[in-house]
């Protein structure tokens, strides 16, 4: 009753800030699947993320301009990227341009092994402490945002790899090229040509789930203690020992 006098004393409530819009926000086109666009993007793909991004638009947290590659004669194009939380423990970035709209998810699990340093950057670099801020974690999340040139182009948020080693070595009788690379900290992901059918098989990713199962078969504490310590030298070795190769 205090509140409602001294509102009426005062004048009344402030005028409210809000708009109030037409029945419809935006129209979006959905063409038909059989209809050729570019690269899909003008088809059911980019008018789901359309959709998404009218959801998710009040939830956005940072926003930041960014230039990708486009992948083709060095061409370069610009980008609004917006960052949208979700009630399912996860970020949802956006990065839209004059014609073009990509969307990635980015689970909260997965942010620390995206920004802390990997082995091998703690070894030239030494370690990078955690974001300070919300903002210093957004921006740097953003910096890891990479838009794929293949078609149909896709956005993601990943680390760029630390090559280990290349050698074109027998495994299974299969004469294979072996790249392997450091991920997050000790983390490994195997990528393989296949020699016989000049094929490049799907890489291979080692997290820390499978190192816990690899040390259950280890072959003394030395090779334990390889294991344990996450240098991704120190894993390379039994880890590669231990790969198979299955064509299909």
């Amino acid at each position: 009753v205090r509140f409602a006098t001294l509102l009426r004393e005062s004048g009344g409530a402030p005028p409210s800030f809000q708009q109030s819009g037409d029945l419809f926000k935006s129209v979006i086109v959905v063409k038909d699947n059989n209809a050729k666009g570019d690269d899909e993007e003008e088809g059911w793909r980019n008018a789901y993320n359309k959709i998404l991004w009218f959801l998710l638009e009040e939830a956005t947290v940072y926003s930041i301009r960014r230039t990708f590659d486009g992948g083709r004669y060095d061409y370069k194009e610009e980008y609004n990227v917006t960052v949208t939380v979700t009630h399912a423990d996860s970020f949802v970035i956006f990065a839209s341009s004059s014609t073009r709209l990509y969307v990635t998810q980015v689970s909260f699990k997965k942010i620390d092994s995206l920004l802390s340093c990997n082995s091998i950057e703690r070894y030239h670099k030494g370690p990078r402490g955690p974001p300070t801020t919300p903002e210093e974690m957004f921006s740097r999340l953003c910096d890891l945002l990479v838009l794929s040139p293949k078609s149909p182009k896709t956005l993601r948020c990943r680390r760029k790899l630390t090559r280990l080693s290349r050698e074109t070595r027998r495994i299974d009788g299969h004469l294979i090229t072996l790249t392997a690379s450091e991920d997050a900290y000790g983390e490994l992901t195997f990528d393989a040509f296949l020699h016989f059918d000049a094929r490049q098989l799907s890489p291979l990713h080692v997290t820390e789930e499978t190192l816990l199962r690899l040390m259950d078969n280890a072959h003394g504490e030395w090779e334990r203690e390889e294991f344990q310590s996450g240098n991704a030298l120190a894993l390379l070795r039994p880890v590669t020992d231990r790969l198979s190769v299955t064509p299909r």
